[in-house]
């Protein structure tokens, strides 16, 4: 969907390019005014500044609008991470305006507002899942695990330990072929969509955040 506008005042380029294929965001103020999402496109480095001019042109018309690039800095594909980190990097440069790489879990967490204990979620590869647990009290959002990675069965168990979870996840997550219908009540998931790409330009607005140095690479744990 896209929107066609110019506004010099804040409007972001998002990039998200380690989950799924990956996404796109444009956003204006706080209004998100174009998304590509669900398109292998956005990953491979071959297509990515095509989609990134194809966005641009559709909404704000020139990639001098773009006042900064919010970057996904993971976790994710290690290829489609870097693809996305070094373009955001490149354009940054050449743009000359700031670039911000988001820590994709936090920021997922962060849509959520209520108090309480919570677990974003992401696919990862064909089969797994990676996810981190976090707990809002009073007002502030703690960290209570590192990310981390496993299968549809190891996250179940995990979860089914706190029944008060609230479940913040991407929809490629959510299915009767991967863990919704077969855990917990529907209404403790929260279905972020296919764009994540907006959800980290919009937590960029938040926190105003400088480059995060290194990516967030999270591998999956060796059976025992």
């Amino acid at each position: 969907k896209m929107t066609r506008r110019s506004n010099k005042n804040g409007t972001i380029l998002a990039i998200e390019s380690g989950i799924r294929g990956g996404s796109l965001a444009v956003i204006s103020g706080e209004e998100v005014i174009g998304e590509v999402s669900g398109d292998n496109s956005v990953s491979r480095a071959e297509d990515l500044l095509a989609k990134i001019d194809e966005i641009i042109n559709s909404t704000v018309g020139s990639k001098h609008e773009i006042d900064s690039i919010a970057v996904s800095a993971g976790p994710g594909s290690f290829t489609g991470l870097r693809i996305g980190l070094a373009t955001a990097m490149g354009l940054s440069s050449a743009l000359g305006i700031r670039y911000s790489g988001i820590p994709l879990l936090r920021s997922m967490a962060e849509t959520h507002s209520d108090e309480g204990r919570k677990i974003t979620v992401v696919p990862i590869g064909k089969v797994d899942l990676c996810y981190q647990e976090f707990e809002r009290k009073d007002g502030k959002l703690i960290e209570l695990t590192p990310a981390r990675t496993g299968t549809v069965t190891r996250f179940r168990s995990e979860v089914c330990q706190f029944p008060a979870t609230t479940i913040i996840a991407h929809s490629g997550v959510i299915g009767p072929t991967t863990v919704s219908e077969q855990l917990l009540n529907s209404d403790m998931w929260i279905d972020l969509g296919s764009n994540l790409a907006s959800v980290i330009g919009k937590y960029s607005l938040m926190i105003g955040a400088e480059f995060v140095s290194s990516p967030i690479y999270v591998q999956s744990p060796r059976s025992s």
